[in-house]
């Protein structure tokens, strides 16, 4: 069992949300220590959302020294800001709205622009120059936070779409047919190069996926969070009892091991 990645299970969301936010809280203290900041990118959709509560609620919100974290965002859809599909206006009414981070430091997607490669492009050189990257280089986020979907995507990266093959852009525009709408992602070269990555995967219709995740035969166009197997960075998997229910309990050939 590789000691970079684990696999805990939580018996409620409540549960995941409250562990999730312990971990946030670790990591922002351990790399501020470090380094003196911190950059984190959040995740979309509605498993996070009583993570960010948490987190703008006490201890955490006089407790993280939120000056120095840096948020990004992992994936956007391409609506307007004060759209209810926005997963910048999510984060924004349950966590940025409630906490001292500093502007400056919040790095949203223009979705905006003329164009969703225009927005992607954007976003990465906002990235790049914030992260102070050097040309040529992947930037380093000290933490993404991470969901999965029942296809096993991750991000906005979804089974058989154009994005999974991106080599060189961090970020990518990245239409999805299932959908019929584009979205602006991180891409496989970013989120490689994670300090730590949490995944917060809850919901019976994820079981599947999340035994082929872990277990199964690598396919990442199948199975879009599997391109996290064998990154050098620190993996962290928050699952519900009943979606890990049918892992094995020693996963050898994805390198995880789960923890009760």
């Amino acid at each position: 069992m590789a000691p970079n990645v684990s696999v805990s299970r939580t018996g409620s969301p409540e549960e995941m949300a409250q562990a999730g936010a312990r971990r946030f809280a670790q990591i922002c203290e351990n790399t501020i220590t470090k380094k003196g900041l911190v950059s984190v990118a959040l995740s979309g959709g509605n498993t996070p959302r009583r993570l960010y509560e948490i987190l703008a609620s006490p201890p955490y919100a006089s407790r993280l020294e939120w000056s120095k974290i840096t948020i990004l965002l992992g994936d956007e859809r391409l609506v307007p800001i004060d759209n209810k599909d926005s997963n910048f206006l999510m984060a924004k009414q349950t966590l940025l709205d409630h906490v001292p981070v500093n502007e400056r430091n919040v790095l949203r997607v223009y979705t905006e622009l003329s164009t969703p490669g225009a927005s992607a492009l954007d976003y990465e050189l906002t990235i790049r120059k914030h992260l102070k990257t050097k040309e040529g280089a992947t930037p380093v986020i000290d933490l993404i936070l991470l969901g999965m979907g029942p296809d096993g995507h991750t991000a906005s990266l979804f089974p058989g779409t154009a994005a999974l093959k991106e080599k060189d852009r961090i970020v990518a525009a990245n239409y999805v047919p299932k959908f019929d709408s584009w979205r602006i992602t991180l891409t496989t070269p970013i989120l490689r190069n994670a300090q730590n990555i949490i995944f917060m995967v809850t919901g019976t219709d994820k079981a599947a996926a999340l035994k082929e995740v872990l277990e199964g035969k690598l396919d990442e166009n199948l199975y879009p969070a599997q391109l996290i197997r064998g990154m050098p960075g620190k993996v962290e998997w928050l699952v519900d009892n009943e979606i890990s229910a049918g892992l094995r309990q020693s996963l050898s050939n994805s390198s995880t091991g789960v923890r009760r």
